[in-house]
């Protein structure tokens, strides 16, 4: 399955790259890499559609991910208690940084499982539980 993407790092100073084309197995080499950044933002869509979008958001081991199912419609994926629900981690989204608190916050290789698995063409309802915005 063919997808489109976009990796930046934010407040770097470069400007969000144009999306790239390829093949599911090279974006997943791609997000690895980017996982090890420690610090950066990725969005994936299916080549021909642009919903749904799952973003990732990566800041040190923790995650963020959103499905955007339309223009209108967001939703973040339900975090796993790695951090407590009371408290917060700053993410960086495009080229800002926003403060997620722990209801919403995986490790980064679940995180990264799961866009993975959408991008070889898993539903992404079935690959864990949203909370819309």
């Amino acid at each position: 399955m063919d997808v489109e993407w976009t990796i930046a790092i934010p407040r770097s100073g470069r400007p969000v790259p144009s999306p790239t084309r390829s093949d599911a197995e090279a974006y997943g080499n791609r997000v690895r890499q980017f996982v090890k950044q420690r610090w950066s933002y990725s969005e994936v869509w299916k080549v021909g559609t642009a919903y749904p979008t799952l973003t990732l958001s990566i800041s040190d081991e923790l995650a963020v991910v959103h499905r955007f199912v339309d223009a209108e419609a967001c939703f973040l994926l339900d975090g796993e208690d790695v951090v407590p629900r009371d408290k917060s981690r700053d993410f960086p989204i495009q080229d800002d940084v926003v403060s997620f608190t722990g209801d919403f916050i995986s490790t980064s290789a679940r995180a990264a499982g799961i866009i993975d698995a959408f991008a070889r063409g898993a539903d992404a309802d079935d690959l864990g539980s949203w909370s819309g915005l």
